[in-house]
């Protein structure tokens, strides 16, 4: 940060106005650690609700830091299955490795594979791995939440109805920065449904959010030239 000063001295004008910026400073980088826990789903009457906390107790398993004091975008996209049976990267010459981060459990079940062994509804993988662009997806309008002081969470609720998201199995909620939402043209050919209903889609940078439920697939790649790169996926939970 640049420092004021005058002469070798600081005048008190200037100094207060520097104290002021490092406080400033201070407060944007400040964070809480948070996670997206504790998916819900109920159905009744041809519509269908889910729920997520956020929470920020000090015990929450695998906490990412969310801006402190600050308002946070969740959003909830559902998907239809998938056919994807292995990481599509494995065979690739500059394929390098592969990181689960989400919970223990759901680490676990998908091990080494993109389709977890725990059964969920129907006798079917419980958890997948997939990309947007591999499978018809459903955006459900975003809401926006003030992050809980440390210690404290939040329960967000979504209502669908059945017609909305007829095919849809899987679900993934993720958490992003206000700065995430952009702008779309709604009659694009290729727009999300988000993008159609509400005019704005969520992740200008990709798969990276703040936090994810039930969380992101990382692949890593180095070519041997030494350029190094990530690619990643969204892990989704069967919900019916």
């Amino acid at each position: 940060m640049m420092r004021f000063s005058f002469s070798g001295t600081r005048l008190p004008e200037l100094a207060a106005l520097e104290l002021a910026m490092l406080a400033a400073t201070s407060a944007t980088a400040a964070t809480t650690p948070c996670a997206l826990v504790a998916p819900e789903v109920q159905t009744a009457a041809g519509r269908v609700q889910f729920g997520i906390t956020l929470d920020c107790g000090a015990q929450v398993h695998a906490a990412k830091p969310f801006p402190a004091d600050t308002q946070v975008l969740i959003g909830l996209t559902l998907y239809a299955g998938s056919n994807v049976t292995s990481t599509p990267f494995d065979s690739a010459d500059n394929f390098r490795g592969r990181t689960l981060d989400s919970p223990d459990e759901i680490r676990t079940a998908l091990g080494r594979d993109t389709h977890s062994k725990a059964t969920g509804a129907a006798g079917a993988a419980k958890w997948i791995v997939l990309s947007d662009e591999s499978v018809r997806s459903y955006d459900v309008t975003p809401k926006t939440v003030h992050v809980p002081p440390q210690g404290g969470r939040t329960t967000l609720r979504f209502d669908v109805t059945e017609k909305d998201i007829a095919g849809t199995q899987h679900f993934v909620f993720a958490a992003w920065s206000v700065t995430q939402r952009v702008a779309c043209k709604k009659k694009d050919e290729y727009a999300r449904s988000g993008c159609k209903r509400d005019g704005y889609v969520l992740g200008s940078d990709g798969v990276n959010p703040l936090g994810a439920y039930p969380g992101i697939e990382i692949n890593r790649f180095q070519h041997p030239s030494g350029a190094a790169w990530t690619s990643e996926r969204w892990i989704a939970e069967r919900f019916r």
